[in-house]
C-alpha cells in the first residue's frame, strides 16, 4: 500500500499491510499475485486503515509494572483476577440482611424459596458425595480480625463455635477467604466454601444474565446517539439473607474471642463465590425489573431471541441496564424511566441502589464490561481496554520463557473480546491444545513456540476489528451453499430486510462443540439432540440464481465449508455488500455449529474457520448462519451437477451427511410475509410483454448481470398473453402456437370470433397491463425510477415474431428476443443505471430550455445543481415545470429584464405583480402555480412569500373548476353488468371504491380482514393511507352494504384467507394453490402480490368448513336408484368412488352386495365424518386422497364412479391440464375393460375431446338422463377401457 508515502502515511501503510499479511496468512493464500490494486483490495485497504487509526488514538504507553499489574488486575473479562490478602479493607456495608430472601420467593420462585431455607434441597445425597473435599483458598491479613468483628457488628456474619461448624466425613467444612482489588477505598471480599463440592450441579438456579452479543442482530438508525442508563445495587449480595440452616455450612477462617476460643464467623447472607448465589441475586434482579414493569420482550438474555430495535434492557446480579437510540426530546426516553422504576422496586425488596453509579440517558458507557461507541454505534471493549491487551500481549512475545498462568489469563483476555466478533474466534487454533499439554504435565513455565507466538500476535493485530455495528445494514441478498461429493453449490434471491433479520435472529445459537470425529460432526445433547435450532423458510417464495462448480472434497463436511468459503470470497468483491450484515442459510449442523461460534476444535474446519475470519475482517462482514433442512436448501441441485447418481451413492457409502434425520433442539418456523416486509431500498425492474419465463430471456440476464455488479434488482415479468403462452405449453401442441387472440394495433381489446373464455382472457391480461402501469405511477410518487424501452426497430423484427416476409404477427412461443440480445439489453441497462448510481441520483434529466444571451433566465438551469435537482421528478411534472420556466423566459425577454440581476425581493414583487396582471386578463392560474414550484425546485432557498400569496389569493377569488363527478346511473350500470357476466366480486371493487373514493393503492391493499360490518353500515379500516396517517371509512348507504353482505356470504376460499381485492378479481377462480402457485411462478401476478401470499389447501379450507358447518349427507346429480342400471358389475368388483364427499351412493351399493368398494377425498373431515357414519360395514374403505395424484396401484378396479368431481375440475383455471391429469390418473388404476362412470353437468361437445384423447383407450358411450321435476338434465359418460394394441410394422 503506497511504496511512495512518507512520514505518518508510510507508518499506516506498515500498519495496513501487517493487518494485510495475517489476514492473508489466515486465509491460506491461493492465487496469482496480481501486478495491480484491483478495486476491491483498495476498499479492504481503507476499511483497515480506519480501524487501525480508530484504535490508535490516545494511545496510553505501559511500562513493564504496568503490564504485569494488567495482567494481575481483574479486569471486567479477565475472570477470577489475583488474589490479595483479605484484611479490614474488604467492603463492610452500614446494615446487611436486608432482603428477606425466602419471603420474596415464596409465591414467584417456590424451589429458589426451599432451597435458601434448606440446605438439604441443594446438597448432594451422602451416597454421592465425595470422599475427600479441597478447602477453599485463603489468603488473611493481619488486620482480618478486624474485619471479621466489623462484619459482625453490621449483621452480616454471626459466631459459631467448633461444635457447630459442619463437617464432611469428620473435617471441618469451612469457606475460604481472600481479596481481589476494587478500588482506591476497598478491596471486594471472597468467598470459596468447600461446600460448593457437595452441591448438587443439576439442583443450582441457573441466572438469566445479559448477553450482550446477541445484539448483534439489533439495529439501530445510523442517525443519532446511542444512550446509555444503568443502575447499580451497593453490597448487593451483603443485603440477601439466608436461611440460619445454611450459616453452619458457610463458616470462615476462625478469629480468636474475648475468652481465648475461636470463634468462627458464619455468613448470614449469600456471600459471592457460593454456589446459589449468583442464581439468588439475579432472581431478586428480575423480580424487580418485573414489578416495575419492563418489558420482557426487551430484555437481552440468552435463553431467547434478541429484540430486532432498541431500547432494549438487560441485567446481570447487581447491574441493570438499558440501551436506546435518542428520540425527539427528553420525554421519549424510556430507559431512565425503566431504571427508576426498577431502582424503586429494589428499594421496596430492602436492597440500597449505589446513587454515585447511576446513569441516565448518557453517551459512550460501559454496560457489563462493553463499551458503547454513542456516535458510531459499534459495541466492543473499549479501545484503552484493547490497548492494554495489545501491550501485553507484544510484552509476552517478547520474553523468552513465560508463566502459563500469565498465557491463561492472556487467552481469556482475548476470548472476552472475540467474543463481541465471534469469527475472531478461530485465530487461536493450538494455543488450547499447548495449555492442555502444559497444564496436564504440571509446567508452570514454558516457551512459546511458533505455532502459538504466531496466534497471539495475530490475535493483536486484529484487535481493532473486535466489536459489532448496531447500524450496519441488513443486506437483503440470501446465499445458500451446500456440497455433495462431486461439486459444490451456490444459490441466492433477495429477501426482505426484515425477513433477513428475523432469520438472523432465530439462527443465534448457544456455544457448540464440533470434531470431524464425531458421528455428525457436532458434539449432541445428553437426549440426543443436536443443541441448535433448525429453521423451516419460505424459500419456494423467491427466485434463486444458482451455480456450481467441481469438487472432490475429502469429508462433505468439508465440502459444506468450501461452498461457504467460495460465497464468501464472491461477497468480498461486491462493493455494495461492505460493512453488512448477511443471513447464510446451510444444511450441515457442523458447520453452521462452527461458523457460528467462530472456531472449531476440528482442525480442518478450523482452517475454514480462519478463511472466513480474514473475509470477514477484510469487508466488515457479520453474517449469521440458520440451520436448515436438506430439503428447503435450493443449492442441493448445482452442487450435483458435476455427478452422476452412481458416483454420488458410490461416494456417499462411508460418508452419510445424514443431518436431516438429526433431531434438532427446537424447529422453527418462519412466518408468512406481505411486499410490507421490503425496506424501499430495493430496485425493481419490470419487463413489459415479456412472454413466458425462461432460461437467458431480459429479467433472468439483468438479474445475473446486477448479481455481478453488486446490485440487488427485483426481476418483475408482465404480459398479457403468457397465460394462453403457458396452456399452450402444457398442453404440448408442439411449436405452431396458440391462435392470435388480440392484435399490435389494439392491444387492450379481443378479436373477433374469440370464445366466451378467450375473451374473459384478453380483458383480464388488459387489467393487469393496466394495473402495472397504475402500480408504476403509484410507486413513482414517493421514490424514483430509471424508466428503459427498447423499441422494436426494423433490425429486431424477425426475432420478436413478425414474419420478415409477409409481415404477419407470428405468436409462437419462439417468438423472444434471443440470448444474445438479452444480454446485449441487459449490459445497456445496468451501464444506465451504475451511471445513474454513480451520480447520486437515479433518473438523468438534462433540461431542454435555453438562457437568452442578455435577457431573459441566466444560464444557472444549466448547472449540474440544478438538473439534479429536477432529475427526481416525474416525466410529466419535468414537461410541466418546464413549460412554466420557458413562459418566464419569454415575458423576461419581452420586458428586456436579466433575471439574475434581480435580487430575491425584486424577483418575488416581479411575479407577484405578473400573476396580478394575469388575474386581471383572465389567463390561467395553473401554470403560474407550475412556475412558483419550478422555481422553489431550481432554487429551494428562495421562497417568494408574496407571489404565492397573490397566488393563494387568487384561488379564492377564483376557485378552479373541477371535472364532474361519476354520476350514480353510471356506477349503478356497471354494477349490474358485472352482475350480468357473473362477476359479482368485479361489481363489489367497483362499488366499494366508487362509494369509499378509495385511492388505487387504498384499494389494492384492503382485505376481507379489514371490513367489518356493523348495524350503521360499512366500516373500512385503511392502516397507513397515502399521506402516513391512520383512516377509516365508513359507508352508510345500503345499497354499498348489501352488496358486500351478500358477496361476503358466498365469498370464496381466498377471500377468506385475506387474499386483497385485486387478487380476488384476478384469481378468484382458482381451484387449488397449485394452479395459484403456477400462475405466480410465470410472472405474470408478480406485481400485484400484495398482503399475504397464498398458502397451501385452500380449496380444502372450503371443503372442510363445508362439511362442519353441515355435516348431513348430500347427493350430487343421481341416487343410486337412478344409477344402478347403468353399473354392470359383478358383486365381488373392485370399486373406487373418488370426490366421495358425503354422498350415500357407495352405502347403498355396499347394501346392494357390492362390498369391495374404496372412497377417497381431500378433505379430512368429510372422511372422518364418513368413517364413523360407516362403522357397521367393516369392508368399506375411506381415504384421504387426491385424485390428480392417487397413491394406489395401476390396475386394480373394475369400476370408479366420478359424480361432478371432472365438473370441479372444468372450473378451474387450468382446465385442461387439470383434466388431462385426473383422467391419465384414473387410466392408471383402472383395469383393462373396467369402466369409468362420469355423472356430469357437462354436454358432450364440453367433455368428448377430454375422454376421447387417444392415450387413454376409452370406448365412450354417452346416455342422457332426462330432466325429472326434482332434478335437471344430466349426461352419463360410460368409458370402457380398451386393450392396448400394438402397431406391426408393415412389411417390406
Amino acid at each position: 500500500m503506497g511504496s511512495s508515502l512518507t512520514g505518518d502515511q508510510l507508518t499506516w501503510a506498515r500498519g495496513v499491510n501487517i493487518v494485510q499479511a495475517v489476514l492473508n496468512m489466515l486465509h491460506g493464500g491461493g492465487g496469482q499475485r496480481a501486478s495491480f490494486i484491483t478495486a476491491a483490495q483498495t476498499r479492504v485497504q481503507a476499511r483497515l486503515k480506519s480501524g487501525l487509526e480508530s484504535m490508535m488514538v490516545d494511545f496510553e504507553f505501559l511500562d513493564k509494572e504496568g503490564v504485569q499489574e494488567f495482567l494481575k488486575h481483574h479486569q471486567h473479562y479477565a475472570g477470577g483476577g489475583a488474589a490479595i490478602p483479605l484484611g479490614e479493607r474488604g467492603g463492610v456495608p452500614t446494615s446487611a440482611a436486608t432482603v428477606d430472601l425466602h419471603g420474596l420467593f415464596e409465591e414467584r420462585f417456590p424451589e429458589l424459596a426451599l432451597q435458601v431455607n434448606e440446605p438439604k434441597a441443594l446438597l448432594l445425597p451422602s451416597r454421592r458425595r465425595p470422599v475427600k473435599i479441597k478447602r477453599g483458598h485463603v489468603w488473611l491479613h493481619a488486620s482480618y480480625p478486624n474485619l471479621v468483628r466489623k462484619n459482625m457488628k453490621a449483621g452480616l456474619h454471626g459466631p459459631k463455635k467448633l461444635s457447630q461448624v459442619a463437617k464432611h466425613r469428620g473435617k471441618l467444612c469451612l469457606t475460604g477467604a481472600f481479596a481481589v482489588a476494587k478500588d482506591a477505598t476497598e478491596d471486594r471480599v471472597i468467598t470459596d466454601p468447600a461446600v460448593n463440592q457437595l452441591l448438587d450441579p443439576d439442583r443450582l438456579p441457573r441466572p438469566r444474565f445479559a448477553y450482550i452479543p446477541k445484539m448483534r442482530v439489533t439495529y439501530a438508525p445510523r442517525t443519532g446517539k446511542l444512550l446509555v442508563s444503568k443502575r447499580d445495587a451497593r453490597h448487593y449480595f451483603h443485603s440477601l439473607r439466608i436461611g440460619h440452616k445454611w450459616m453452619r455450612w458457610l463458616c470462615g477462617p476462625p478469629i480468636t474471642g474475648v475468652n481465648g476460643r475461636l470463634v468462627y464467623p458464619a455468613a448470614r447472607t449469600a456471600p459471592m463465590g457460593f454456589g446459589p448465589s449468583a442464581g439468588w441475586a439475579q432472581a431478586v434482579t428480575d423480580l424487580a425489573t418485573e414489578k416495575g414493569g419492563l418489558p420482557d420482550g426487551r430484555r437481552v438474555v440468552p435463553d431467547s431471541y434478541p429484540p430486532s430495535e432498541l431500547p432494549v434492557w438487560g441485567s446481570i446480579c447487581d447491574d441493570i441496564w438499558a440501551l436506546e437510540h435518542e428520540g425527539s426530546g427528553p420525554d421519549s426516553l424510556m430507559g431512565p424511566r425503566w431504571m427508576a422504576a426498577a431502582e424503586e422496586a429494589w428499594q421496596s425488596f430492602g436492597v440500597h441502589p449505589n446513587p454515585k453509579k447511576a446513569v441516565n440517558a448518557d453517551v459512550d458507557q460501559e454496560i457489563q464490561g462493553i463499551y458503547v461507541d454513542s456516535g458510531k454505534h459499534w459495541m466492543g471493549v473499549s479501545f484503552p481496554k484493547r490497548q492494554k491487551l495489545l501491550q501485553a500481549a507484544v510484552h509476552l512475545l517478547a520474553e523468552p520463557w513465560v508463566l502459563l498462568a500469565d498465557v491463561e489469563r492472556l487467552v481469556g483476555k482475548f476470548g472476552y473480546v472475540h467474543s463481541c466478533r465471534p469469527i475472531l474466534r478461530s485465530v487461536f487454533a493450538e494455543t488450547y491444545r499447548w495449555l492442555d499439554n502444559n497444564r496436564s504435565q504440571g509446567i508452570r513455565r514454558a516457551v512459546l513456540s511458533d505455532e502459538i507466538w504466531i496466534e497471539i500476535l495475530s490475535a493483536s493485530v486484529l484487535l481493532p476489528f473486535a466489536q459489532f455495528d448496531l447500524s450496519a445494514d441488513f443486506s437483503n441478498r440470501v446465499e445458500c451453499t451446500d456440497a455433495s461429493m462431486t461439486g459444490i453449490g451456490r444459490a441466492w434471491a433477495t429477501m426482505p430486510t426484515s425477513l433477513v433479520q428475523l432469520m438472523a435472529q432465530v439462527c443465534d445459537h448457544n456455544g457448540t462443540y464440533t470434531n470431524m470425529s464425531l458421528p455428525h460432526g457436532i458434539g449432541l445433547t445428553e437426549q440426543g439432540t443436536c443443541p441448535l435450532k433448525k429453521l423451516n423458510f419460505p424459500h419456494q417464495r423467491f427466485h434463486w440464481h444458482q451455480i456450481g462448480a467441481p469438487a472432490n472434497p475429502r469429508f462433505i463436511y468439508l465440502g459444506e465449508a468450501d461452498a461457504a468459503t467460495w460465497s464468501a470470497e464472491d461477497r468480498l468483491r461486491r462493493p455494495g455488500d461492505d460493512g453488512k450484515r448477511f443471513v447464510h442459510p446451510m444444511d450441515s449442523a457442523s458447520c453452521v455449529g462452527a461458523f457460528n461460534k467462530g472456531r472449531s476444535a476440528s482442525f480442518l474446519l478450523n482452517c475454514r474457520c480462519q478463511r472466513l475470519c480474514a473475509i470477514g475482517v477484510a469487508g466488515g462482514h457479520e453474517v449469521f448462519y440458520p440451520w436448515i433442512p436438506s430439503g428447503d436448501n435450493p443449492a442441493d441441485a448445482p452442487s450435483r451437477w458435476y455427478g452422476t447418481v452412481e458416483e454420488e451413492i458410490s461416494k456417499h457409502k462411508t460418508q452419510d451427511k445424514g443431518d436431516d434425520g438429526l433431531p434438532a433442539l427446537e424447529t422453527l418456523f418462519v412466518d408468512p410475509f406481505t411486499l410490507r416486509d421490503w425496506t424501499g431500498n430495493e430496485r425493481v425492474f419490470v419487463h413489459l410483454c415479456a412472454g413466458v419465463q425462461r432460461d437467458g430471456d431480459l429479467v433472468s440476464c439483468i438479474g445475473t448481470l446486477a448479481d455481478d455488479q453488486g446490485f440487488h434488482i427485483v426481476g418483475i415479468r408482465v404480459d398479457p398473453l403468457v397465460q394462453q403462452r403457458e396452456a399452450h405449453r402444457a398442453l404440448g401442441r408442439g411449436r405452431q402456437g396458440p391462435r392470435p387472440v388480440r392484435s399490435r394495433q389494439r392491444v387492450w381489446q379481443p378479436l373477433a370470433n374469440l370464445s366466451e373464455r378467450e375473451k374473459d382472457s384478453v380483458y383480464l391480461g388488459s387489467a393487469l397491463s393496466l394495473l402495472c402501469v397504475g402500480f408504476l405511477g403509484e410507486t413513482r410518487a414517493g421514490t424514483d425510477a430509471t424508466m428503459f424501452r427498447c423499441d422494436h426497430s426494423h433490425r429486431h423484427e424477425p426475432l420478436t415474431g413478425i414474419d420478415p416476409v409477409t409481415g404477419a404477427f407470428r405468436t409462437t412461443v419462439a417468438a423472444k428476443y434471443p440470448v444474445g440480445m438479452s444480454m446485449w439489453l441487459g449490459n445497456l441497462f445496468l451501464a444506465r443505471y451504475a451511471h445513474a448510481v454513480g451520480h447520486g441520483y437515479t433518473m438523468p434529466f438534462a433540461p431542454t430550455m435555453h438562457a437568452a444571451n442578455h435577457t431573459g433566465l441566466d444560464p444557472y438551469v444549466r448547472t449540474v445543481l440544478e438538473r439534479f435537482l429536477m432529475s427526481a421528478l416525474r416525466d410529466t411534472t419535468k414537461e410541466k415545470y418546464q413549460n412554466a420556466l420557458q413562459f418566464l423566459n419569454n415575458e423576461l425577454q419581452t420586458a428586456g429584464i436579466q433575471w439574475g440581476k434581480l435580487s430575491e425581493v425584486q424577483q418575488d414583487y416581479f411575479l407577484a405583480e405578473w400573476m396580478v396582471d394575469g388575474y386581471e386578463q383572465g389567463l390561467g392560474r395553473a401554470e403560474f402555480g407550475s412556475l412558483l414550484s419550478a422555481l422553489g425546485r431550481i432554487n429551494p432557498r428562495v421562497r417568494y412569500k408574496v407571489a404565492w400569496k397573490v397566488f393563494e389569493v387568487w384561488g379564492k377569488l377564483k376557485p378552479p373548476q373541477q371535472a364532474a363527478a361519476a354520476p350514480p346511473e353510471l356506477i349503478t350500470a356497471m354494477m349490474v353488468a358485472c352482475f350480468a357476466l357473473n362477476r359479482a366480486d368485479l361489481g363489489l371493487l367497483i362499488c366499494i371504491c366508487f362509494a369509499g373514493l378509495l385511492r388505487v393503492g387504498e384499494a389494492l391493499q384492503l382485505r376481507w380482514k379489514d371490513v367489518f360490518l356493523s348495524p350503521s353500515g360499512v366500516t373500512l379500516c385503511l392502516g397507513v393511507t397515502k399521506n402516513g396517517i391512520e383512516q377509516q371509512v365508513l359507508l352508510t348507504n345500503q345499497v354499498v352494504a348489501d352488496w358486500v353482505v351478500q358477496f361476503r356470504a358466498r365469498a370464496s376460499e381466498l377471500t377468506r384467507r385475506g387474499v386483497p381485492f385485486a387478487d380476488v378479481m384476478l384469481f378468484g377462480r382458482w381451484s387449488s394453490d397449485r394452479a395459484a402457485r403456477e400462475y405466480v411462478r410465470q410472472g405474470e401476478v408478480a406485481i400485484l402480490r400484495t398482503a399475504e401470499a397464498l398458502g397451501p389447501g385452500v380449496q380444502n379450507e372450503y371443503w372442510d368448513l363445508r362439511y362442519k358447518v353441515d355435516p348431513e349427507p348430500f347427493e350430487w346429480l343421481r341416487n343410486y336408484k337412478d344409477l344402478g342400471a347403468f353399473l354392470s358389475c359383478e358383486k365381488s368388483a373392485d370399486i373406487l368412488h373418488v370426490g366421495c364427499g358425503n354422498s350415500l351412493i357407495t352405502e347403498q351399493m355396499y347394501d346392494d352386495g357390492y362390498q369391495n368398494i374404496i372412497n377417497i377425498d381431500t378433505s379430512p373431515v368429510v372422511i372422518t365424518q364418513m368413517m364413523e357414519r360407516n362403522f357397521g360395514r367393516p369392508k368399506m374403505i375411506w381415504l384421504e386422497m387426491d385424485a390428480l395424484d392417487m397413491s394406489l396401484p395401476d390396475n386394480a378396479f373394475d369400476l370408479i364412479i366420478d359424480k361432478s368431481l371432472m365438473d370441479t375440475f372444468a372450473c378451474s383455471e387450468e382446465l385442461a391440464v387439470t383434466i388431462i391429469t385426473y383422467l391419465m390418473e384414473v387410466s392408471r388404476v383402472l383395469r383393462t375393460g373396467g369402466v369409468l362412470l362420469v355423472i356430469s353437468y357437462g354436454a358432450p361437445e364440453t367433455r368428448l375431446d377430454f375422454l376421447k384423447m387417444s392415450h387413454l383407450k376409452f370406448e365412450v358411450e354417452v346416455v342422457t338422463l332426462e330432466a325429472t321435476d326434482m332434478q335437471k338434465e344430466h349426461y352419463l359418460y360410460r368409458c370402457t377401457k380398451q386393450p392396448h394394441v400394438k402397431k406391426r410394422r408393415a412389411a417390406g
